[in-house]
């Protein structure tokens, strides 16, 4: 299978994860666009992180503060949206990854049905 091949592969599989994959606002590597743009990359790295790795045992066991990790990726994605400021394809991603986090601390605490 050649790079191109695998290279279309991969974004019509981020395709149907429903990311927009704006060539802008992606990242790239070797000269191919990224599958998924800078928010959703640092999402999906988040998410990876938290189950993955010893940090599970760090998230958070509140549904507010898991909820709450949410919010600087729904400000920065709103105030794009409405032209209050330009983000940056680096903010897309830190926000991702914190919401990333925020999300599996959730999914955590429904689960295991704690919440302080």
């Amino acid at each position: 299978m050649k790079k191109d091949d695998i290279w279309r592969l991969s974004m019509e599989l981020g395709e149907k994860f429903g990311c927009h994959q704006i060539p802008e606002r992606s990242f790239t590597i070797f000269g191919y666009q990224f599958p998924l743009c800078a928010r959703c990359t640092g999402i999906l790295a988040g998410q990876a992180l938290a189950i993955f790795t010893p940090l599970v045992k760090l998230l958070p066991k509140s549904k507010r503060i898991s909820l709450a990790a949410i919010v600087p990726t729904a400000v920065d994605g709103f105030t794009q949206y409405m032209n209050l400021q330009k983000s940056n394809n680096h903010r897309r991603f830190a926000t991702g990854l914190i919401a990333g986090f925020g999300m599996v601390a959730f999914c955590k605490c429904i689960l295991t049905r704690k919440d302080k």
